[in-house]
Order: structure tokens, then sequence, then C-alpha cells
């Protein structure tokens, strides 16, 4: 149940079957089923900083998950989220807030929304971290009626400061943060979400472990964009340079996102259907409100180009939960990405490692050894020492490469990370500094198994 005041709002799980399982009222087995995927989202943390001048709200957030999958910590975010910490801007999530001590009063989601499920497999309940959730410290008992008492309202922190309160649905969760004084949530972006802030200089997004995840289009102290005379219909992705919506999400460097997905019966084949509007949808979304990276465009982005997304989350073994991922998708033309299509989801992927982003130019740098002798087929010796190893891709293979200011070209590029050969004699050195803009990887299909945040 809510926590808002006044407010009656519920979230009630029921019971289904996916595909092939048996449908839990009707006993019928469920029909096989195709998942599209629609585009990526990503989630943002809103603060209501109540007025506040500029330097006196938190603007950037730490989570302590180190995204290779790896054990990370300590998980500052979790632990301001589950209440086991002081709940104020004191907190160390905060980034070390040199601002006035505020209380604060964090607004969680039903744990059946996605937004909540996003969050807490990609920042809270993280490898390494199995003591941390937001549902920590909300009890379930009481009245085990229709609707169990955890309306979570007004729960104190551990710590001390404000408190945690439960809002159900994106958009009491947007209100309670529109109507709260120095409340912190988080919602999936949009911009008729974001359009009830109304750009004010009261309401804040943060950074998260120091990355935007609008990617610089809001305004002074972060604050959220609003379009056109507060028309949320056209705010399309020209706002962005290069018509790159979201560029931290495209990259893989901003870790709270999620696809859309629209799963439909695969004997679905009405030429006008499902397929046809996911298509349509996609395509459309670059130059009206661009609330999400599509997943694919044949002819979309600005400018009538494709466009699409080049990164995934891994995926981790889960029972009962294969089956068709739609058809492979081509190369998108907007920045040179391999889009993801195709292929069985493997398993879940809620809180996966972000893998990519595949096929578009990225900056690398680095130290390298150097040999002035030359080796038959292949070119003169170039092996990396520090910095960011190279990439095993033939895409490379042509593209030029800096070395202590002198521009080279690729000849050769082996099956490994370090080593590579350049046309034209470097030299015979150590320590050099490399630099370029070269193509990632490209895609191996985006339902590998991996790990999880």
């Amino acid at each position: 149940m809510s926590g808002q005041p006044s407010s009656t709002n519920s979230a009630t799980p029921e019971n289904f079957a996916l595909s092939g399982g048996s449908d839990p009222i009707t006993g019928v087995t469920v029909p096989a089923t195709t998942t599209i995927p629609l585009g990526a989202a990503p989630v943002v943390f809103a603060y209501n900083n109540a007025g506040a001048g500029a330097g006196d709200y938190p603007t950037n957030l730490i989570s302590g998950v180190k995204g290779t999958g790896a054990s990370g910590g300590p998980y500052l975010l979790a632990n301001l989220f589950d209440g086991t910490t002081t709940c104020n801007t004191t907190n160390p999530a905060f980034d070390g807030f040199a601002g006035p001590t505020v209380n604060v009063n964090l607004v969680l989601r039903e744990p059946l929304a996605s937004a909540a499920a996003v969050v807490e497999y990609s920042l809270f309940r993280t490898t390494g971290n199995t003591s941390d959730s937001q549902e920590k410290g909300i009890s379930g008992s009481g009245a085990l009626s229709e609707h169990p008492v955890n309306p979570v309202s007004g729960l104190t922190c551990v710590g001390g400061g404000g408190s945690r309160s439960r809002a159900i649905g994106s958009s009491e969760e947007v209100t309670a943060i529109d109507t709260q004084a120095n409340a912190l949530g988080y919602f999936f972006f949009s911009f008729p979400n974001a359009a009830k802030f109304k750009g004010l200089a009261t309401f804040n997004y943060l950074t998260l472990d120091g990355v935007d995840p609008l990617g610089g289009i809001g305004g002074a102290g972060q604050t959220f964009p609003y379009c056109t005379s507060g028309s949320e219909t056209n705010c399309p992705a020209s706002l962005w340079p290069g018509n790159l919506s979201y560029p931290t999400l495209r990259n893989g460097t901003y870790g709270a996102w999620a696809l859309y997905r629209w799963i439909v019966y695969s004997s679905n084949t009405d030429p006008v259907g499902p397929a046809a509007l996911a298509a349509a949808t996609q395509n459309a979304v670059d130059t009206t409100v661009a609330d999400y990276v599509p997943f694919y465009t044949a002819t979309g982005g600005i400018g009538g180009v494709s466009d699409g997304l080049s990164v995934y989350h891994s995926h981790f073994k889960q029972s009962n939960v294969t089956g068709v991922n739609g058809a492979v998708t081509a190369a998108n033309a907007t920045n040179g990405g391999n889009t993801l299509g195709g292929g069985d989801e493997a398993g879940g992927d809620v809180g996966g490692v972000i893998e990519g982003p595949f096929g578009i130019g990225e900056a690398f740098s680095g130290t390298v050894t150097t040999s002035a002798t030359h080796t038959n087929n292949k070119g003169y010796k170039v092996t990396w020492t520090a910095g960011q190893k190279f990439v095993a891709n033939a895409k490379w293979e042509g593209q030029s490469i800096t070395i202590d200011s002198v521009v080279y070209t690729i000849a050769n590029v082996l099956p490994t990370t370090t080593t590579l050969y350049v046309t034209s004699s470097p030299g015979a050195a150590t320590g050099q500094s490399y630099s370029a803009t070269l193509p990632t990887a490209l895609a191996s299909g985006a339902g590998v198994l991996n790990k999880k945040r």
C-alpha cells in the first residue's frame, strides 16, 4: 500500500505464467511469445531542495558498486536507502557534500515496479552485497488480510535524520518528490514525468558516481529540462549534440537503466500488428519525444538515418526464461554502432553487467612500447604497457593511432588486447604515450551469459 498522505493506491501481485506454462486461472497453456525490445531509458534520482541556493543541496550520489561485476563497497547508496545510516545530507552517499545539514526524506517504489527492480539489482543488492535492500526493515506482518500492513510511511532511519515512505506508481513517486521538501526518489526518466518539475530550481536530478544520466541537457544546478513553453510533446533527440540522446547510457557509463520490452504472441502475423507498431514507435521516438534510446530504427534518427542501442546488460541463468528476442538488426548510421538484435534470451538481465558499447568510436589512451624492427606481413610492433588496452577488432586496421604526437596507420591487429602493428616505424622506445579514437568490438549477441553488477 502507498505510504503517501491521503493516498489509497496499492499494488497487488498476481500469479501468471510465461510462454509454455499453464495459466493459473484458466489452466490453458500459454502460447509461444516473442520479446520485442523497444529501447532503453535511464532511472534518475530526483531531489526537492526546498528552494536552497546553489551549492546548498547535493548533486552527486556514490553507489560503491563496481560495474564490472566484481565486489565493490562500501555500498553507500544502498546504506542510505535501506535506512541503516543517517538520512540527511551528511550521509557519505552524497559524495562528501559540504553544504548545510538537512534531513532527507526517501521515497521508495513498490517492489513490483520495474524502476524498483533496476535500482535494487543495479545499485543496492549487487555482487558482493548480500545484506542490503531498499526493503530492509520493512515489515509485512500485521493484519494479514487482503491488504497486509506495509504502507511504509514515516519509517525512521537507524542513524537518525529524515524518513522513508512508499509511493505506488511513477506518477505518485514524482508527485511525492514535487510536494515534499527535501524528498529524494527515483523514476524512469521521461519528458512527461519530468514536466511536473517545470524546470524549476527547486528540483534537481543527481549524477550517479559522477555520471550525468541525461548527458548534460539539464539546466544550472542540474535542473530538469523543460521543453518549448512547457510542452513535453516537443523534446526530440536534437536537444543533444549530434542528435545522440542519452549519451552516457549509450556509452555504458551510466549504471541505472533498463530495456523497455513488449511481449507478444509469436503467432501474431498481422502486418499492422505489434511488430509493425513497435518499429513505427522506434522510428519516430528520436524526432518526437526522445524518452528512450531506440533499440533499432530502420530510418529513424534525426535526418532519417538509422539509429540504435550499442550496449546491453549481460544475462544470467534463470529457469523457464528463454524465448525469441526478435530478428537480428543491422548496424546503425547515427553513430556507427552495432545494434544488438536477435537470438534467444538466455535468462534474466536485470542488474547484469553493462556490455559494450559495440562498434562506435571510443577514445583510447595509455602508454606503449614501440619497435623499429619490421615484421613481415604485419608491420612495426606496438605493445601496450599502461592505460586502456587495445581491442582485437579487425575494424581497427587502416585506422589512425597517435604515438608520441606522431600519427601512424594501424596495419594489423592480433587477436589480443596488448599488441598491434603500424605501417611505418615509430622507432624503438618505451613509455610512449598513445591516443586514438577507434571502433569498439562487435557484439556477439545480447543474450550472452555473464556477470551481475
